[in-house]
């Protein structure tokens, strides 16, 4: 049995427990983080009586990615010339005190920082098509936390975390750690949840904000968590990186210069290298076809429980579930599959799961639409979609991209993980926010264009699991130049 645990789920040496140990608690406490906070930010936006799941592919597209492409420039900008240690700190510290400013200043006066004669002035250029873009401007203190919680995904998690973890570990080492990471961290699901419901429910949240109503505490407190927790995590980044020197500036004798860190140089190596390019492939049809799921279903879920508390409780309710679910398929399967079998065919198990719902929800909207159930099963269907979804991202999809970046020096895992990670899923959301649109436009609403987006997004599936498909798998010399001693 002990050999058992040690070759299939926790394949880590003694020597190797400090490290591994750091590196799990920043990604527990990362996700954590995120997990947190992608409930506050769609509660934040959906309930507001004057914004609205409508409002959100306008924020997608002409806020979030802006502040993306502008946050992941910065990064390399950084990078080239500061310790990655020093760039971690400033990143995250902007992340940080936009939080803190939100939850003393900007959010108990949000009536009095509404631009709403900035916001009236855009909806009366063109009524009909401005008009949920002049609200995201009117509550631009919320479009920004929308906007920097989900932001905190790419750039924290996905660029700053996974990118020290691919630089400082060989691909071997990969292997054997981040199979187990993922599984310890998919318990910050279930914590977060948790968390969310019982600050919800309790009067604990009032200690801190006496005077604020139910949602204004909840949403205030929550957030004042988020930023001690984002301390630790800083506290841990550094004892991570204290013992390494690792940094991307140019330094006397480096074959690469730092005049080669740009997003062209990036995307000019995504176009040549054959995994690259089918992992970008991956990222773009996940994130396109996510989001748009994921707000149609939380359209059905405003129209069934229109009342913020109630809407946050059910979010943390299924990302409980998730958790549990997650860390069961982790423990037991996603380490052993992509131990044993091609990366090709573990990273296609997403894809091809979550034709499942999309058929279903076909069929019903074809067959049952004008039924007295449709809602309530509509829901249910869109909602087992974003169910399966996660726990096929927390399993499979972010286990096969990260091993995917292993493969490559260094520099390289830079260039392109920065602006894998941190623009192209948000090219994904845009171009999903722009599809949307023309839905709303088309059909007044999503719910009722239900059709035409299952239609879409089963064609992506099938192109994503195509593309995974046509790639040949070529064996890839190891680096060993990535060894850190920890103490």
């Amino acid at each position: 049995m002990r050999k058992f645990l040690k070759e299939n789920i926790f394949p880590v040496s003694q020597h190797e427990y400090v490290k591994f140990i750091l590196l799990t608690s920043i990604c527990f406490l990362s996700c954590f983080n995120y997990t947190v906070l992608r409930n506050l930010k769609e509660t934040l936006i959906i309930t507001e009586p004057e914004l609205g799941t409508t409002v959100i592919p306008f924020l997608r597209t002409y806020f979030l990615l802006p502040i993306m492409v502008g946050i992941t420039a910065l990064y390399v900008y950084l990078s080239s010339r500061l310790k990655h240690i020093n760039v971690i700190l400033i990143i995250i510290g902007a992340f940080l005190g936009y939080f803190l400013i939100f939850v003393f200043y900007l959010y108990p006066r949000s009536e009095i920082f509404q631009a709403k004669v900035l916001g009236e002035k855009i909806i009366s250029v063109y009524p009909q098509a401005l008009t949920q873009m002049g609200k995201v401007v009117q509550f631009w203190s919320h479009s920004i936390y929308y906007c920097l919680s989900e932001a905190w995904g790419s750039i924290v998690i996905l660029v700053l975390f996974w990118g020290t973890c691919n630089s400082i570990n060989t691909k071997e080492e990969a292997k054997r750690f981040y199979s187990p990471i993922i599984l310890f961290t998919n318990f910050s699901g279930l914590f977060a949840g948790n968390i969310s419901l019982y600050f919800s429910k309790s009067d604990i949240k009032f200690l801190f904000f006496p005077r604020a109503d139910t949602w204004s505490a909840t949403i205030s407190s929550l957030t004042l968590l988020i930023c001690l927790t984002t301390v630790l995590i800083l506290f841990f980044f550094y004892l991570v990186l204290r013992n390494s020197n690792l940094s991307f500036s140019e330094k006397k004798g480096d074959s690469v210069k730092s005049s080669k860190y740009s997003i062209k140089t990036a995307l000019k190596l995504i176009v040549r290298e054959k995994k690259i390019f089918v992992t970008a492939v991956m990222i773009l049809a996940y994130f396109f076809s996510t989001g748009i799921m994921e707000l149609v279903w939380k359209d059905y879920l405003r129209q069934l429980k229109p009342q913020s508390n109630d809407f946050n409780n059910v979010l943390s309710q299924v990302t409980s579930w998730i958790s549990i679910l997650s860390v069961l398929l982790t423990l037991f399967l996603s380490g052993s599959l992509i131990r044993k079998y091609p990366w090709k065919l573990v990273a296609s198990i997403t894809p091809v799961v979550l034709l499942i719902p999309l058929g279903s929800l076909l069929i019903l909207k074809l067959f049952f639409f004008n039924t007295n159930f449709y809602l309530v099963l509509a829901c249910t269907i869109a909602g087992s979609y974003f169910f399966v979804n996660r726990l096929c991202k927390f399993v499979f999809f972010d286990l096969c991209k990260e091993i995917a970046f292993v493969d490559y020096p260094k520099e390289t895992q830079f260039q392109t993980k920065a602006v894998l990670d941190g623009i192209f899923p948000k090219v994904g959301k845009a171009t999903e926010a722009i599809f949307l649109q023309s839905i709303v436009f088309m059909f007044s609403g999503l719910s009722s264009g239900v059709f035409a987006i299952v239609s879409v997004l089963i064609a992506i599936n099938l192109l994503w699991t195509y593309s995974l498909y046509t790639f040949k798998e070529k064996p890839v010399e190891e680096d060993h130049d990535k060894q850190t001693v920890y103490s």
